[in-house]
């Protein structure tokens, strides 16, 4: 996985950089709460249960979720959009794993 995510970061490929943390992301959110983050747009319960377990506001979740999920399907992810989305994720990571 490190040596493909430095191919596209060397072709500067942020898009397809975001889809794969996106990936990862999606996967470990489910494997340690049991929401999916994959299946279709979010309920308000699905951000109920991520706000309990990781102690972040529902609505900053809301919020950085639903953006990340509009940055995926973009033609073009800056950098500063991307360090945004992926310290995004591996905050709510963090919080869910401690």
């Amino acid at each position: 996985m490190q040596l493909i995510s430095n191919l596209y970061y060397q072709k500067h490929e942020n898009g397809e950089i975001l889809k794969m943390k996106h990936l990862y992301f999606c996967a470990e959110v489910k494997r340690l709460t049991g929401v999916d983050l994959q299946e279709g747009v979010p309920d308000d319960a699905a951000y109920t249960r991520l706000s309990e377990k990781s102690g972040i506001d529902k609505d900053a979740l809301r919020t950085l979720i639903k953006n990340i999920g509009m940055g995926i399907y973009r033609s073009y992810v800056s950098d500063v959009q991307l360090k945004e989305y992926i310290d995004g994720m591996n905050d709510i990571l963090h919080a869910l794993k401690s």
